[in-house]
């Protein structure tokens, strides 16, 4: 269920054990401050020293506090920023995530009210990942790499740790970056680069430049950051030492900007696990990041969009991601649910054959298998997939290959053995013209050109 709050207010903005899924978080009320039985303590002090001055400085991809945005906005291209295309820059994406939950401080465990505030974040990462109810991780899954897409099959949450030694003030990127080292070296995580260490910072330690009014004299500017040093890792300082700057009560409690600000960072880890070489519009002031395009306010409209979703752990305050494919059929990329695929006769999808990009490669109708090989978009009458046009429509029996209009075919030979082959599960026949793909635009084939060609192949399909 999601419930949609849209407010006037315009804001800028860039970039344990596993706790029991019996445990719901309240849509309404603050969850129980019983956190430290959950979490596995854990000694890091050695490591962490070791680390010191041996970590990674990686680019810093940052989520900023409401009312604030880069100093070093870079200007728009043909689009209205930041409601522009997310784009592949080369670099990795997680195929598989997993989060690990590190509680940095003592007081997460003897002061009741960071308690509470650590038992949210324990049912909220707990319901990441989980199917059907958290159909929002999977808009990820459009954004994918050489190696594959991000995949959805279960939970993702690993579990929530304690360090409880405290943390320097004003902890800053080294000193984090250590911290996850420490912990993943300590714990044996072999699957670095699908991991998140998610450093979450005891009330009161202020990272370097985060904002709060208690911190620097509230002269900080976010509320979070991911990056990387051995493995990709997220800065969450003390969410609720912010007040409303990152998301306190916007929704339905105070815990809000936790899960906020806590899955904004998971998605951009998902996608962007390596900044900036993973998914990122370069040309966006105000981060480029899956999660920055849409935070704290709806970049077509420029009102607060915030939703609560009920995850299989309980109800939670999110903000919605930047789906390429929404923008191209309906103008703003801001979505909570990914765009379906197109779908007609017997649920079969429009397929773009092996989910290659390459020009000429077939497409044609088959089982929906998920990934990106079912994900057409429309945009200015054209039919894309993979980020290439349709170049021809329907190069069955009975139509010029030149075609560009759609016309119902009559029963052409190929669909009998197509029809056959899909039932029996067997490998599918290649049409003697089949529809192609090409990197270029080809105008003129009309806007109802998603809408008539599905009813057309559904047609064939059932001849």
């Amino acid at each position: 269920m999601l419930k949609r709050v849209l407010a006037g207010t315009a804001v800028a903005a860039m970039s344990l054990m596993s706790a029991a899924t019996s445990a719901q978080a309240q849509a309404t009320t603050a969850p129980p401050g019983t956190p430290a039985s959950h979490a596995a303590v854990v000694d890091l002090h050695h490591a962490y020293v070791a680390h010191l001055g041996h970590t990674k400085a990686a680019k810093l991809a940052i989520m900023y506090a409401r009312g604030h945005k880069s100093k070093s906005a870079k200007p728009a291209t043909s689009c209205s920023e930041p409601n522009c295309p997310l784009t592949y820059n080369g670099g990795a994406v997680q195929h598989s995530p997993h989060v690990y939950l590190l509680l940095w401080g003592p007081h997460w465990s003897t002061d009741s009210s960071q308690a509470a505030s650590a038992a949210y974040m324990e049912n909220f990462y707990a319901g990441l990942g989980v199917q059907p109810q958290d159909s929002w991780s999977t808009i990820n899954s459009l954004y994918g790499d050489s190696g594959g897409y991000p995949t959805f099959t279960g939970s993702v949450y690993k579990g929530a740790f304690q360090d409880a030694s405290t943390p320097p003030s004003g902890v800053d990127q080294g000193q984090l970056a250590a911290e996850a080292d420490a912990f993943a070296s300590v714990e044996g995580i072999t699957d670095l680069a699908n991991a998140q260490i998610v450093v979450a910072t005891q009330s009161g330690t202020c990272p370097e430049g985060f904002y709060s009014p208690s911190c620097a004299g509230g002269t900080g500017n976010y509320c979070a950051w991911h990056s990387n040093s051995n493995e990709p890792y997220t800065n969450l300082p003390y969410i609720l030492d912010a007040g409303g700057g990152c998301g306190e009560d916007i929704v339905q409690n105070q815990y809000d900007g936790f899960s906020i600000v806590g899955r904004h960072e998971y998605a951009e880890t998902v996608t962007d696990p390596f900044p900036v070489s993973g998914w990122w519009d370069p040309s966006d002031p105000f981060g480029g990041e899956i999660g920055d395009k849409c935070a704290w306010r709806d970049p077509v409209s420029g009102n607060i969009d915030i939703h609560t979703v009920a995850l299989s752990t309980g109800t939670f305050a999110m903000q919605p991601l930047f789906d390429n494919n929404a923008l191209a059929n309906g103008g703003d990329g801001c979505v909570m649910k990914p765009i379906g695929a197109l779908k007609g006769f017997r649920n079969l999808c429009l397929d773009d054959n092996n989910g290659l990009s390459a020009n000429g490669n077939p497409v044609d109708i088959w089982q929906c298998i998920g990934g990106s090989r079912p994900r057409w978009t429309q945009q200015n009458g054209e039919l894309q997939v993979v980020g290439k046009c349709h170049r021809q429509h329907l190069g069955w029996h009975g139509h010029q290959a030149g075609d560009r209009g759609l016309q119902r075919p009559a029963k052409p030979a190929v669909v009998p053995e197509l029809q056959r082959r899909v039932r029996a599960g067997l490998p599918r026949p290649v049409p003697d013209r089949p529809e192609w793909l090409h990197h270029q635009r080809h105008p003129g084939q009309g806007p109802d050109l998603l809408e008539r060609l599905g009813p057309a192949l559904v047609h064939s399909l059932a001849a």
